[in-house]
């Protein structure tokens, strides 16, 4: 390894700089990427293979309980397999997922 005497060299083409913006940080606020309709859908492979989890995680092949379905989705998610802009996509609209297409049982009641 060669010694090098820093003050010989311009450090100034080497410092990134970061600018600042007032408000909140960009975690906090709403991500909007534009992407093309490549990243936008699923691939066949991988909607046959999300189908066939869904299927073999179901209970009689009908119905998928919440939280099963939220664990695909985290799974799917963290390995890649969905499209790029489901990934900006926040948690709280996968929850509402499971609210919107729920099964209730039958009841007796009148109020259901």
């Amino acid at each position: 390894m060669d010694t090098v005497l820093i003050n010989n060299i311009d450090m100034a083409n080497h410092i990134e700089m970061i600018s600042f913006e007032e408000g909140p940080p960009l975690y906090l606020k709403e991500y909007n990427p534009s992407f093309s309709l490549v990243d936008k859908r699923l691939t066949l492979e991988n909607l046959h293979n999300l189908y066939d989890m869904f299927d073999s995680n179901s209970s009689g092949g009908e119905l998928l309980d919440s939280q099963t379905f939220i664990t695909l989705i985290l799974l799917n998610l963290q390995n890649g397999l969905f499209p790029k802009q489901w990934r900006t996509v926040s948690f709280e609209k996968f929850i509402a997922l499971t609210s919107n297409y729920c099964s209730m049982p039958k009841s007796d009641s009148d109020k259901d």
